[in-house]
């Protein structure tokens, strides 16, 4: 799958209507070229996520373009949101395009692979006093 593919499957209409009227109002007041922008900056993301799990040659069947569609779609609108300097507010879209892709590639979250690989371990030594780094 190419980027180009990746950008057909959302378009400036689907994050329009993924977006209360008043609020997409608010996020594209000043330049109607943001929606595109965040499509951009979104197709990225998913692309570069295919490429880290190995994905991007793989042949998706329709219920799985769905899925890229929706995680595309929801990190566009949190695109929008930055675009803005509303990361806060849009980071509830971010975690759920994560979730969404992770899920489609089979990938743990980038969170639970921080988690997992920073396990420390605290122990008594003999002195009984702790030393915080050893393993």
């Amino acid at each position: 799958m190419t980027l180009d593919e990746i950008k057909a499957l959302v378009s400036t209409e689907a994050v329009q209507s993924s977006l209360d009227s008043q609020l997409f109002e608010t996020l594209t007041y000043d330049s109607p070229d943001k929606v595109p922008l965040a499509i951009n900056k979104a197709a990225t993301w998913v692309y570069s996520k295919l490429i880290a799990g190995k994905a991007q040659n793989n042949d998706f069947n329709n219920d799985e373009r769905a899925l890229l569609s929706e995680a595309l779609s929801k990190m566009a609108i949190y695109e929008l949101y930055s675009l803005c300097e509303f990361e806060g507010t849009g980071e509830e879209k971010r975690k759920d395009a994560y979730v969404i892709l992770n899920a489609l590639l089979g990938m743990q979250s980038d969170e639970q692979a921080v988690k997992k690989s920073s396990k420390i371990s605290v122990h008594q030594d003999a002195k009984l006093s702790y030393n915080p780094f050893r393993f």
